[in-house]
C-alpha cells in the first residue's frame, strides 16, 4: 500500500515537472519570437530615420533656404539623432537581452531535463 502511495506521489512530480517544462518551453518561445520580431523591425526604423536625416541635412544646406527655417531644420535634425541613437541603443540593448536569455534558458532546460530524468530513474527503482 505504501508502495502504491509513493509511486503515485512520484507519478504526480514527474507530470508536475514536464508540465512545467513544457509551460517554461511554451513561454520561452513566445519571448525569443518577440525579441526576434523587435530585432528584425528595428533596423529598418533606424534606417528609415538616417535617411530622413540626410535628406534633411541635405536640404537644411541649401542657399534658398530661409534662416527661420534653416534654425527649424536644425531643431528638428537634432531631435531624429537623438532618436536613431536611441533606437539603435535599445536594439543593441534588445539583442543582449535576447542573448542571455537564450542562455539561461538553455541552462533551464538542462535542468528540466535532468529533473525529470532523475525522476524516472527514481520510479524506475
Amino acid at each position: 500500500m505504501i508502495k502504491i502511495f509513493k509511486l503515485k506521489q512520484d507519478h504526480v512530480k514527474q507530470m508536475q515537472a514536464t508540465t512545467q517544462h513544457i509551460q517554461n518551453k511554451i513561454q520561452t518561445e513566445a519571448i525569443i519570437d518577440i525579441y526576434t520580431t523587435v530585432c528584425e523591425v528595428m533596423p529598418p526604423i533606424i534606417q528609415t530615420m538616417q535617411l530622413f536625416y540626410r535628406i534633411l541635412e541635405k536640404q537644411n544646406t541649401n542657399i534658398h533656404v530661409e534662416e527661420h527655417e534653416r534654425q527649424d531644420n536644425n531643431r528638428i535634425l537634432a531631435e531624429t539623432l537623438i532618436i536613431i541613437n536611441t533606437l539603435s541603443d535599445r536594439l543593441q540593448l534588445a539583442n543582449d537581452h535576447h542573448q542571455k536569455l537564450q542562455t539561461l534558458m538553455t541552462k533551464h532546460n538542462e535542468l528540466l531535463i535532468q529533473g525529470t530524468n532523475y525522476l524516472n530513474q527514481q520510479h524506475n527503482e
